[in-house]
């Protein structure tokens, strides 16, 4: 009987064993389902997390759009009214338009009654820049405009620092006429200009400028505008610059140097912005240069010459470079030159010269070459050229003007013909000039002036 008994207290334990066992096998198996529905759970609450942060992120981008949408920006160029916005205008950095619009020069804005800026531009073809500037990755619609259309928009492309970014890298239209300004005729220091008609190669009397410019310097500020600066009026060397519109013949005040330059230079940097180096104040040949930016119209001190230099010659070589030729330090002629690297925006020692010139012109013939004409050495006016190899970087030898010319200017007119004007040959001012044939590299007889002028 008793040990029946103890095989049932046996059985019972089993069965309680067992159960035990298999409840714990159950709360294992909640405590599993719990474990996924709680990493389940995890990894919905981190989506939701993702969702909310990238849902914060695109209401922020849409605030700021909105905010830079709702600054409306009224518009009055030449006369046709616009409504754009400030992201619009700013979309393209380091434009004229970027820096008018971006906020830092609001104060300086011509607004009318209506609180619209005043831009004096053509205000037809602005349409096609405020179109670029809506999309700027796509130049699709420059296709579609006839040539004079194209042009047109290129030329004022060109005033808003926008040529590169619409245009890319196509080639410059040809210019149709040169413009000489100022010099000396021998009796008096001149206020007035020629123009010269490439097409049939004569000059007609041009608009007279603000002030008589003898030994003045000038260069292209944008595709309508001249900027003559600094020279010698017979009283005292001047700080003035004069803008010379070149659709309707006019001069108007330019914004003043900082320093008085009779027989600086000048090279235009890029769109919009020109250099000018060294010249004579008054006291002492100079080694400051200063750098004018048309978006500010202000000239701000630029880099320093390594040596100082008045009457030399400057002249861009390619995109990112610019030369100083010659000239005189106060003590004699030279025959050094100087380059001015575009990004660093400092000046290193360039090729030395096979003469010293004083008062010499250069221009860039073609991509590869560089001329340098006339000037003084010290003894005499030059007749002699020299020819700069841009891959070698060394001087050689030229061909041999018509003329000794010292105070003479010269310009590439079109592809195959260089241009040299005036001077004074150590006798007289010239009226003659020449022209260089870049196919047989000889000079040739161009047209006269109507005015003698050299300086």
């Amino acid at each position: 009987a008793l040990s029946a008994a103890l095989d049932a207290v046996r059985s019972t334990a089993f069965d309680h064993i067992e159960a035990v066992r298999g409840a714990e096998a159950a709360l294992a198996a909640v405590v599993e389902r719990l474990a996924a529905d709680r990493s389940a759970l995890k990894a919905e609450r981190d989506a939701l997390a993702r969702e909310q942060a990238e849902l914060e992120a695109e209401r922020s981008l849409v605030r700021l759009l909105g905010e830079r949408q709702r600054g409306a920006v009224l518009l009055d160029v030449g006369g046709v009214h616009f409504k754009t916005s400030r992201m619009t205008l700013t979309a393209v950095p380091g434009s004229m338009l970027e820096a008018m619009f971006s906020g830092r020069h609001d104060g300086l804005l011509e607004l009318d009654a209506e609180g619209r800026a005043f831009i004096d531009r053509d205000g037809a073809v602005f349409s096609h820049i405020l179109n670029f500037l809506r999309e700027p990755s796509s130049r699709a619609f420059l296709a579609a405009l006839s040539e004079t259309e194209r042009q047109a928009v290129r030329r004022e492309a060109h005033y808003y620092m926008l040529e590169e970014a619409m245009f890319g890298g196509e080639a410059p239209p040809l210019p149709r006429r040169l413009l000489l300004a100022g010099g000396h005729d021998g009796t008096v220091g001149l206020d007035s200009m020629e123009v010269l008609d490439l097409a049939s190669m004569s000059f007609e009397l041009g608009p007279r400028m603000l002030a008589r410019r003898d030994d003045c310097s000038a260069a292209l500020l944008g595709p309508g505008c001249l900027l003559v600066v600094g020279g010698y009026d017979g009283h005292g060397c001047l700080d003035t610059t004069e803008m010379v519109d070149l659709e309707n013949m006019t001069s108007a005040p330019g914004p003043r140097l900082s320093t008085r330059r009779d027989g600086c230079a000048v090279v235009a940097l890029g769109p919009g912005t020109l250099l000018v180096a060294g010249g004579y104040d008054g006291n002492s040949q100079l080694d400051t240069t200063e750098v004018l930016d048309a978006a500010s119209m202000a000239f701000r001190p630029g880099p320093r010459l390594q040596t100082r230099r008045s009457h030399c010659a400057a002249a861009r070589l390619g995109a990112g470079r610019a030369i100083m030729a010659g000239g005189h330090d106060g003590e004699c002629q030279l025959d050094s030159t100087e380059i001015l690297d575009f990004t660093a925006m400092a000046f290193s020692p360039g090729p030395r010269m096979t003469a010293r010139r004083a008062g010499c012109s250069a221009a860039p013939l073609d991509g590869r070459r560089l001329l340098v004409a006339g000037g003084h050495d010290g003894v005499s006016a030059l007749e002699s050229t020299e020819v700069l190899d841009l891959a070698s970087m060394a001087f050689a030898p030229g061909p041999s003007m018509g003329a000794r010319r010292w105070g003479c200017a010269a310009t590439l007119m079109e592809p195959g013909r260089a241009l040299v004007v005036g001077g004074h040959d150590g006798s007289e001012r010239l009226g003659s000039t020449d022209v260089l044939v870049l196919a047989t590299m000889a000079f040739e007889p161009g047209p006269r002036m109507r005015t003698r002028r050299d300086g």
